[in-house]
């Protein structure tokens, strides 16, 4: 299973970028099947500009993000990553669309539109906030999770699934992520993902958890035929 060669431009609407498409696929084409729209783009554009004029550092991550990356497809929401000491800021500004709240997310519904804010705290997590790349909605600068970062999240979600099917589903995103951005990925990020996912293991059950997911990780290289990035286990 070499890598795709196929350019993702290949799969955006004429004239728009990833990240316009996967909103047009979310908004129009969903709404066939969902007999709804998960998200509409005048609401995304309204909750990115809010960000924006207050100065909140972000970066989109989950399903937009992807986007980025690799063939857009539809998505219920909009995922979002913020400085922790910047989530009261974001609480305040859109107190009246806010539905709860945990430790690890905030959750809201702006006029019809979810997204959900991550707070960031340790330093992987504001790592992600500060090297985001820029891109575009329309004419509004919006912020994208870096490739390496949205891979390393995707890694980090795989190994905490108890869910096989969730877990599955990162899995593939992180195989799609990699095949279609092959030529941006060297040895030296992986081995950054790798071993930034052995520290974030405190316990030895964690431990297991990460070493099994690079497994996974090397076993996919080698059917990409990258294997001459892979992380070498035996030294970690």
């Amino acid at each position: 299973m070499p890598v795709i060669t196929e350019p993702r431009e290949a799969y955006l609407f004429r004239g728009k970028n990833g990240l316009e498409t996967c909103i047009v696929l979310s908004e129009d084409y969903a709404q066939m099947f969902a007999k709804r729209k998960l998200m509409e783009r005048d609401k995304v554009k309204a909750i990115l500009q809010k960000f924006n004029e207050e100065n909140i550092p972000y970066a989109i991550i989950g399903g937009m993000a992807m986007a980025h990356y690799c063939p857009p497809r539809a998505t219920q929401d909009l995922d979002l990553i913020v400085l922790a000491e910047d989530s009261g800021k974001v609480r305040q500004l859109f107190s009246p669309y806010y539905l709860h709240g945990t430790v690890i997310v905030g959750r809201y519904n702006y006029q019809g539109t979810p997204f959900d804010v991550l707070p960031a705290s340790l330093r992987l997590q504001r790592s992600i906030v500060s090297n985001a790349s820029d891109d575009k909605i329309d004419e509004l600068p919006v912020k994208v999770a870096r490739l390496r970062d949205l891979i390393l999240l995707k890694l980090i979600a795989a190994s905490n699934r108890p869910e096989a099917v969730k877990r599955m589903r990162d899995q593939t995103d992180i195989a799609e992520l990699i095949s279609y951005n092959h030529e941006q990925i060297t040895a030296a990020d992986i081995t950054y993902m790798c071993q930034t996912l052995l520290q974030q293991a405190y316990t030895l059950a964690d431990q297991n958890k990460a070493l099994q997911t690079i497994q996974w990780l090397n076993e996919t290289l080698d059917e990409l035929e990258l294997s001459d990035r892979k992380f070498p286990l035996s030294d970690s």
